[in-house]
């Protein structure tokens, strides 16, 4: 095993010693990996709008599904989506289903509940 497979291996509770094990260093890569899974997530937004009037129809329109198929996959279809839930199981936290789903649909529910009662 290489240097970098032992870190991500203790990191994620695989190995047995207590060298990258801290919780706070789990909490500080799960923040920065939403923070840019949300940037991912508003660069596929724009590019799906700007996209089409910027490159030609048999450039923009395959690259547009892609980023529709890859936001929108039912189940972990997104790779930064499985990395967030493998690093939630091992802090003990529950996995998520999607991320716009678990970060701005469910919100966005709460508060149209709450403004409604």
């Amino acid at each position: 095993m290489r240097v970098g497979e032992v870190f991500w291996y203790d990191l994620f509770g695989g190995g047995q010693g207590g060298e990258c094990r801290s919780n706070e260093m789990r909490q500080l890569l799960l923040a920065a990996l939403v923070m840019f899974h949300m940037f991912i997530v508003t660069g596929n937004t724009i590019a799906f709008f700007v996209l089409p009037f910027w490159e030609r129809w048999w450039i923009s329109i395959p690259l547009c599904s892609f980023v529709l198929w890859v936001s929108f996959a039912p189940g972990d279809g997104c790779p930064l989506t499985r990395l967030e839930n493998r690093l939630r199981r091992s802090m003990g936290m529950s996995r998520i289903g999607g991320f716009i789903g678990h970060y701005f649909v469910g919100p966005l529910r709460r508060a149209l509940r709450k403004g409604g009662d």
